[in-house]
């Protein structure tokens, strides 16, 4: 889609829900994710929106009063999309980052629904990703054929993230 309506929107919605909700609520965690994802698509071509996506993603992430009296899927499924993203933030400037950040993600995902499970699978492309530029790469192939299969059977076959997931597959260097 449009990102740069996506941003104005999402910035928008925010100014209205912070007032009135909290800038912690799950609202407003779930608008910040929204726009910390959409500046990352912006990132390939500005180079301040991979600074605003992690500044989004951070107040995403942000611990709130209720966070340890509280249990939320919604909230714990929102810091693993949040944490995701900061690990595809990372991934070419510090793959050993990205890499710990994509398992910290996948942990996050605590459920079985299927929101939880694509969470997972993506973040082990990442945890691929990171392992083909640290090593090993037989570990990084398995992580990401996990991965492929995982996405394939929760998204249709045309799926734009199952393609970009066997896209990532492709790209992985084979070993000597």
């Amino acid at each position: 889609g449009d990102v740069d309506a996506a941003v104005l929107n999402l910035r928008r919605a925010l100014a209205m829900i912070e007032p009135r909700l909290g800038t912690t609520s799950l609202a407003a965690r779930r608008a910040q994710t929204a726009l910390g994802e959409a500046l990352e698509q912006r990132a390939t071509t500005r180079r301040t929106a991979a600074d605003d996506a992690r500044l989004a993603y951070a107040s995403s992430l942000a611990a709130s009063a209720t966070d340890a009296t509280s249990a939320s899927p919604t909230r714990d499924w929102l810091r693993a999309r949040a944490t995701l993203g900061n690990a595809r933030l990372a991934l070419n400037a510090d793959p050993a980052r990205a890499l710990r950040l994509a398992r910290d993600a996948q942990g996050l995902a605590k459920t079985a629904a299927q929101r939880d499970r694509l969470i997972v699978a993506q973040a082990q492309l990442i945890e691929a990703a990171a392992l083909a530029i640290t090593g090993p790469l037989d570990a990084a192939r398995a992580r990401a054929s996990a991965a492929v299969d995982a996405i394939a059977m929760l998204q249709s076959p045309t799926s734009p993230r199952l393609l970009a997931a066997r896209r990532t597959l492709a790209a992985l260097p084979t070993a000597p």
